[in-house]
């Protein structure tokens, strides 16, 4: 009985019973709360299988459970690779940032590439709106107050180029005139 304040802990299905049937339920529980690429999904299950000391049969079966799961369309890395692209962007990241992050997720360079390309071809993503919205979502350049502002312009852009858009974009927007004018290239999908 847990004390008050402590939360049960419901126990997991033991993987003595079938290592296939047991990782199947691990991806799944995973599944149901993040969208996820192949990858990341087999290091979860590599990671699980190595807390309960795993097999070469149990390592098969991580392929088997992953081929299922694919299959019935529960990991589509295509899939994923265009939503958390169309997410960063939203965020204010860049073409850089947003194909590293795909990569370091585990997404392969080839669908990142194409999860790129289709938001080019939407016409959703440029570097300018993309450091236009980081601005101001972190108050930088005109988004600061007059003495601030020239203070910290170097800070600034030394933090936009860190984040993956090149100096001159970063110089350009730290550099506007007005707020106003950095929220228009903010909202203008075809700024830049």
């Amino acid at each position: 009985m847990p004390e008050k304040g402590e939360q049960a802990q419901v126990p997991e299905a033991s993987p003595a019973c079938s290592d296939t049937a047991w990782l199947e339920q691990v991806a799944l529980r995973y599944l149901a709360r993040f969208e996820a690429p192949r990858e990341r999904v087999r290091r979860l299950l590599l990671a699980r299988l190595g807390r309960v000391g795993g097999t070469a049969a149990g390592l098969a079966a991580v392929e088997v459970v992953l081929t299922r799961l694919v299959a019935r369309r529960l990991i589509d890395d295509d899939r994923f690779a265009q939503m958390r692209a169309r997410g960063l962007n939203r965020k204010g990241r860049s073409l850089r940032a947003i194909r590293a992050i795909l990569q370091d997720g585990g997404v392969a360079t080839s669908t990142a590439a194409a999860a790129l390309a289709m938001l080019v071809e939407e016409g959703s993503v440029s570097d300018l709106r993309a450091a236009a919205v980081y601005c101001r979502r972190r108050q930088f350049g005109p988004f600061r107050s007059p003495a601030q502002r020239q203070t910290l312009r170097l800070r600034d852009v030394a933090a936009l180029t860190r984040v993956g858009f090149e100096a001159s974009i970063a110089c350009l927007v730290i550099d506007a005139a007005t707020a106003e004018e950095v929220e228009a290239w903010a909202l203008d999908p075809t700024a830049g």
